[in-house]
């Protein structure tokens, strides 16, 4: 038994590593594809729900080439809604921060305050993260 602790060892590093891997990997796949999305990359939109349609309703090339332009008439009209009532949104945002921030410290309003900046930044496009 005690000569066959370092394979069994190094099964365990190499599953764990593996794990770690695809813990690592499947966050930043979802981050990216979720700051894509706010940010409004409608052509990334418009690839993912093409491709869901696709996978639910079995399309063929036809239905796909059909679809796609009624897909990118929705998403724009979608980010000119989007455009149309960010000063609502913002103006909400704004607002819940402020009433948060009276039930925090200072600190955690500051914090609050930033997380919100990074929020607007990052759905703006203009994030560095």
């Amino acid at each position: 038994m005690r000569k066959n602790w370092k394979p069994i060892l190094a099964a365990v590093v190499i599953f764990l590593s593996g794990v770690v891997l695809g813990v690592v990997g499947t966050r930043a796949y979802v981050q990216r594809a979720v700051t894509r999305t706010v940010a409004g990359d409608t052509a990334h939109v418009e690839r993912l729900l093409l491709d869901r349609l696709d996978d639910r309703l079995d399309l063929d090339e036809r239905q796909l080439q059909a679809l796609r332009p009624i897909l990118a008439q929705a998403l724009d009209e979608f980010a000119a809604l989007r455009l149309e009532t960010r000063p609502r949104v913002d103006a909400i945002l704004d607002r819940a921060v402020g009433d948060m921030k009276a039930e925090l410290t200072p600190e955690q309003g500051r914090r609050l305050a930033d997380m919100a900046r990074r929020f607007k930044a990052l759905r703006d496009g203009t994030s560095s993260e």
